[in-house]
């Protein structure tokens, strides 16, 4: 048998007489912290997918860049 013991006036929270855990029985507590999880990891994954595309842009700026001084001595030795 558990032991379960109220913790302050807050009827979703109870501590465990076993470990001395403070447990929290509040679901939509825990769904609404998984949804902003959820939220947090997809701004991260926006983020590191926009670090990607910047990089590509300035790595293609550096291939343009070379393509034209290319150009610029073909043109000067003509």
């Amino acid at each position: 048998m558990i032991n379960k013991y109220t913790v302050t006036e807050n009827t979703s929270l109870y501590r465990d007489g076993h470990s001395k855990a403070i447990i929290n029985t509040d679901v939509s507590a825990l769904s609404e912290y998984r949804q902003k999880m959820k939220m947090l990891d997809d701004v991260l994954d926006q983020k590191e997918e926009l670090n990607m595309v910047k990089s590509e842009i300035s790595n293609i700026r550096d291939d343009l860049s070379d393509l034209k001084q290319l150009m610029l001595a073909i043109l000067n030795k003509v």
